[in-house]
């Protein structure tokens, strides 16, 4: 991720009010943002943090404006202005702003007056809800922000990034391993009142361009009939050798944990859980084994 903070000053802008022509000294005007991904989905949340910095004014300068206006635009790798997707939201400090012709125009400051301001900006853009036949082609693009004034705007910054792919082709499986020629069904039950390791193995497959994934792994107990919950028996009485397993770069893997099941245990129904997790937390699937405790 290439990252570029741009700084333009705006020198004797008119800003035109009815009639009124108010001449408004120099301003210079700054947006840094950050990432630290490398690429995004092209169907998934783009997070940035930075700030924005306007250097002050003569304390009599007239016509400042109250709000201070970006517009965000798209470019291809060929830097050509192309349309951001219908569908993609922009989130700027907990408020939305939706595309219109292609753009996305956001307030990014309220109560502006002739003083400096250094403001922190947290901005998402969102495009899980875009039709997935508007989805923009896997390549690298960039966000192009201007800041505007009256009939005019000005690039002030230019944020380079890659969209990939967001082929779920994933997959993951574990199923209790067959010790001692135990049949499958008797494998998953397990005695109370004594203290039972069992272990899982787990195949993972990737088929996409993602990398560096996590699988969660977690016990729960069925509380009703189809639902399961954390409860005081699993934090207490099943212990996991590894909650938390990362795949870095490899396609394809295979692993195994051990579950202990404690003596302490009350009977029941109990669940252990693989979640595949994409390395910015995003769920992609899961798979789990059922252990009955009688």
């Amino acid at each position: 991720m290439e990252i570029l903070s741009g700084t333009n000053s705006f020198s004797k802008i008119k800003n035109d009010i009815a009639t009124n022509v108010v001449n408004v000294e120099d301003r210079n005007y700054e947006l840094s943002l950050k990432s630290n991904k490398d690429f995004y989905e092209n169907n998934g949340l783009i997070k940035l943090s930075g700030s924005i910095k306007l250097s002050s004014l003569n304390s009599n300068t007239k016509g400042i404006s109250k709000k201070i206006f970006f517009r965000l635009r798209l470019k291809d790798k060929d830097d050509n202005y192309i349309d951001i997707p219908e569908g993609t939201i922009l989130n700027i400090d907990g408020k939305d702003y939706l595309v219109k012709n292609g753009m996305i125009d956001f307030n990014a400051l309220n109560d502006v007056n002739f003083s400096a301001i250094n403001s922190d900006i947290d901005l998402s853009l969102d495009m899980k809800s875009v039709l997935p036949q508007d989805y923009l082609v896997p390549g690298d693009y960039s966000l192009v922000f201007e800041y505007l004034s009256g009939n005019s705007q000005h690039e002030i910054l230019k944020l380079n990034t890659n969209l990939i792919n967001s082929n779920d082709n994933f997959g993951l499986k574990v199923v209790a391993n067959a010790i001692d020629d135990i049949s499958d069904d008797k494998l998953k039950v397990i005695k109370s009142g004594t203290d039972v390791s069992r272990t899982i193995m787990l195949s993972f497959s990737n088929g996409s361009e993602l990398s560096n994934m996590n699988i969660k792994v977690k016990a729960v107990e069925r509380t009703a009939p189809f639902v399961y919950s954390k409860t005081k028996n699993t934090s207490n009485n099943i212990v996991i050798s590894n909650n938390n397993i990362t795949t870095g770069a490899k396609k394809e893997m295979t692993d195994s944990i051990n579950v202990k099941f404690k003596g302490t245990l009350a009977k029941g129904t109990y669940r252990i859980v693989f979640e595949l997790y994409d390395n910015a937390g995003n769920y992609k699937t899961s798979d789990y084994v059922n252990f009955i405790v009688n």
